[in-house]
């Protein structure tokens, strides 16, 4: 039986400034900004609910790197 792989997409870049966002899958996104907020980080876009994908979110860390959240939509 092979070993699970990561799920993900490349979409192009909207613009020349767009940077690259890697994303994790959490268990609970919203602990998780708790503790982006708590160690100095920015959420730069909130959860969201989108029907029948799934939930992201995006963040900023305090060097301002960008990365994403996500929870996978229920079945």
């Amino acid at each position: 039986m092979p070993a699970p792989a990561i799920g993900g997409g490349i979409g192009k870049r909207e613009a020349p400034e767009q940077r690259i966002t890697c994303s994790i899958g959490p268990a609970s996104i919203a602990d998780y900004l708790d503790e982006v907020m708590a160690i100095g980080g920015k959420i730069t876009m909130p959860y969201t609910k989108l029907s029948g994908y799934g939930a992201p979110a995006n963040c900023e860390d305090c060097e301002e790197n960008l990365f994403g959240l996500f929870e996978e939509g229920r079945k």
